[in-house]
């Protein structure tokens, strides 16, 4: 899927972008780097509000989802994928 991203302190305007998801694992390539999130050590993946855009961060366990996010015309879509293949969306627990 093209999307933006911030992957640490460098952000990808959408559609510089592409996220990829399996039940195991979501991988964001980007201009600015690119990240790997196992499944395992996520607590939730959710929607945040920001003041010009609205971002899908990764609450984990371990904190390695702390500097990554994803920006899309269509985030309701992005977390419906998510949540098809597994992955626990919504407020962390």
């Amino acid at each position: 899927m093209r999307v933006g991203a911030r992957v640490g302190t460098g952000r990808a305007s959408y559609p510089l972008a592409r996220l990829s998801a399996t039940p195991d694992q979501a991988v964001i390539r980007s201009p600015v780097g690119s990240a790997v999130i196992e499944r395992s050590k996520v607590e939730a993946v959710r929607q945040v509000s920001k003041t010009f855009r609205v971002e899908i961060v990764f609450d984990t366990v371990d904190g390695s989802g702390t500097g990554l996010g994803i920006y899309s015309r269509e985030p309701d879509e992005i977390l419906a994928v998510f949540s098809r293949l597994g992955w626990p969306v919504g407020p962390p627990p």
